[in-house]
Parts: C-alpha cells; structure tokens; sequence
C-alpha cells in the first residue's frame, strides 16, 4: 500500500503594463525624397492582471505480488483526488491624448505626454463588468484497476482507469442576465489500456500498445 497527497499554489501578479502608441506619416515626393511628420500621440491602454492557483491532490494504491511456477502476477487498484481552483482578476482603461489648444498633441517624450479619461467615466476601468474576471474549479475523482502477467518471455499489463471530471466557472462581476455568466459541466471517462512485451533475444524485444485518454480544456478556454 502507498499513499501520497500533494498541495500546490502559484501567483502571476501583473500590476501594471502600459501600452503606448504614436504616429506619423511618411511623404514621398516625385523625386522620391521621403520626409516625415512629427509624431503624434495616440491612446494608452493600461492593463491590471492578477490570478492565483491552488491544487490539492490525495493518491491511494494497492498492490498485491503473487508467483506461480514462472508466472509472477501483480493485481493492483487505487484511487485519486484532485480539487483545482484558480482566482482571476483583470482590469484595463484606455487613457486619450489631451487635446491642447484645439489640436492634437505631438509626442516629444513620455513624461511631456499628457492623457485623460473620455469621457471621464472611463476611470472607472473594466473591472465593474469584465468576463475576465472570474473563479474557476475543477474536481476530478479517478479509480482504476490492473493487473500483469510476466514470464521471461512475456509481459502484459491490462488496466482499466474511470475518472470522473466537474468543472464550474463564474464570471461574477457580470449582471446575472448575461448569457454565459456561469456554467458548469460534469462528465465520466473510461479509459482502458493494454500493453504488451515479447522478449525475442538479449536485443530484441517486440511490443505492442493501446491507450485511451482525455485533454481537458484550461479554465481559461473554458471561461
């Protein structure tokens, strides 16, 4: 019997990235001689972006070793747990360009750059309704059973793995009309397998081996 339970947790904390964008336009006469305008400044976008992911899992196995002649067997069983949980947080605002003296105003260096929220409820920023902000899960309970054969010749190992998958999000600074707010889905997979080992000589070995397995989707795709 051996048994192992695990706990993780990981944090990405975006605090700040600004993005920030200017113009100008290129002139070509018919000589081909190129001249430039000044630059102008255009929006900056500012993004907030905190997550947070914590898994604990539990793991049970059995096993039992018998031999009978040349036959050894191994017939094991076990179980699994596993609870996923990821907090999202993101928030973003959109800064313009102030216009100065009835005009655009021109990029001469970042600290010179002068912005404001329009209209000036803008500064309120995503994070009031945002689907990007949301709570996952996801729980997954998983039982399997085996058993191999072995002789000096053969090794063959069949199994059988059930695991049953619930996954749950909710965008919960949208309103709860809003399509897609929530969801939530639970599904069983069977997933057998069979592998099999022929000892032909001291260098060759011919095998042969099936599987069937599942990917899940990311909270993120999910959301």
């Amino acid at each position: 019997l051996n048994w192992s339970a695990a706990y993780f947790i990981a944090a990405e904390h975006n605090p700040d990235e600004a993005e920030l964008a200017v113009q100008h336009q290129v002139n070509i006469d018919a000589e081909g001689n190129q001249s430039t305008t000044d630059p102008v400044l255009l929006a900056m976008n500012r993004f907030w972006q905190h997550n947070t992911d914590r898994d604990m899992a539990g793991y049970l196995n059995l096993h039992y070793k018998f031999t009978t002649g040349i036959h050894h067997f191994d017939i094991a069983g076990g179980a699994m747990y596993r609870h996923k949980h990821r907090d999202n947080y993101y928030n973003t605002y959109t800064l313009q360009p102030q216009i100065i003296n009835q005009s655009t105003q021109k990029f001469t260096g970042i600290d010179d750059a002068k912005f404001v929220f329009s209209p000036p409820n803008a500064g309120i920023g995503s994070q009031k309704q945002d689907p990007n902000i949301y709570a996952s899960t996801e729980d997954i309970s998983a039982g399997y059973a085996e058993a191999r054969w072995q002789t000096d010749k053969w090794n063959v190992l069949a199994g059988l793995r059930a695991e049953n998958t619930s996954q749950h999000y909710d965008q919960y600074t949208l309103p709860d009309s809003y399509a897609g707010k929530t969801g939530s889905i639970s599904y069983l997979d069977l997933l057998p397998s069979l592998h099999i080992k022929y000892n032909i000589d001291a260098q060759q070995d011919a095998r042969l081996s099936y599987f069937k397995s599942i990917s899940r989707p990311g909270f993120y795709e999910i959301v």
